[in-house]
């Protein structure tokens, strides 16, 4: 027998998989621990298993558990929001989604919200409603990826773009520029003019109409057609890696200048 955790012991040669580890870890928690955050996701198949496993526990107790595989929150989930996954407590499909937006790095936590909202597994408005009225650690940094699913799409990213560009000294461009290709009007995000260099700006997927991906590569297409050079971001690009961003536009307006 191998010990897992206190008063928890594994049959020596089983296989130790992610569900036996989490089962460790809320059987030595105690009474009305749960899966939290990634975690209770895992457990329903929504995410992979390469996080820790997190597990709540009430405020006022105090559980020690193995580290590295294992980590206790202190952190209240009311009885009605904690459901079973084949028999594993974990928090309902809304907590899930509020736990993410609060204790997963942002980059990550848009991530799995934005998969989350397309695959309608939770809704923007009660995911919005619920993070507008809490008001634990970690709020801010929700509040700022709801207001960001909500009203923007790109448009929250394109401005997200011109202020990095501002701020990087690349100011020297024209925001939604027209071009006329083949007898329409096509509208660039952010044109760098004088080099013909075009940025276009992605939001968050769940935004994108079913066609929505068929005519951005249309627009792409005819753009490099009439002699632009185009650059695609996302708002992840953006938020998780700005310097890359802003070396790409600086590397596409260098080889503009050369030609």
């Amino acid at each position: 027998m191998a010990r897992a955790a206190a008063g928890i012991y594994l049959v020596a040669g089983a296989p130790i998989s992610w569900t036996t580890w989490a089962w460790a870890g809320v059987l030595a928690a105690g009474s009305n621990a749960c899966l939290v955050g990634v975690s209770a996701a895992a457990a329903r198949g929504w995410a992979d298993e390469r996080w820790p496993i997190t597990i709540a526990i009430h405020p006022s107790r105090r559980v020690a558990l193995p580290t590295g595989r294992l980590q206790v929150l202190r952190l209240e989930v009311p009885a009605h929001e904690i459901v079973q996954a084949s028999g594993l407590p974990i928090t309902t499909r809304l907590r899930t989604a509020v736990d993410v937006a609060h204790l997963v790095p942002i980059v990550d936590a848009q991530r799995l919200l934005d998969r989350w909202l397309v695959l309608e597994r939770v809704d923007l408005a009660s995911l919005t409603a619920a993070v507008v009225e809490s008001r634990r650690h970690g709020s801010r940094q929700a509040r700022e990826l709801v207001r960001s699913a909500a009203d923007l799409a790109a448009s929250r990213a394109e401005r997200l773009a011109h202020r990095l560009f501002r701020e990087s000294g690349l100011a020297d461009f024209v925001v939604n520029f027209p071009v006329r290709i083949a007898g329409r009007v096509v509208k660039i995000d952010i044109a760098f003019v004088a080099a013909m260099v075009a940025v276009e700006i992605n939001g968050w997927a769940f935004h994108s109409a079913p066609d929505r991906g068929q005519s951005d590569a249309a627009k792409v297409a005819d753009l490099q057609h009439a002699g632009w050079l185009v650059l695609t971001f996302s708002w992840h690009d953006l938020v998780s890696r700005p310097h890359y961003v802003v070396a790409k536009v600086r590397e596409a307006l260098a080889v503009r200048a050369a030609a």
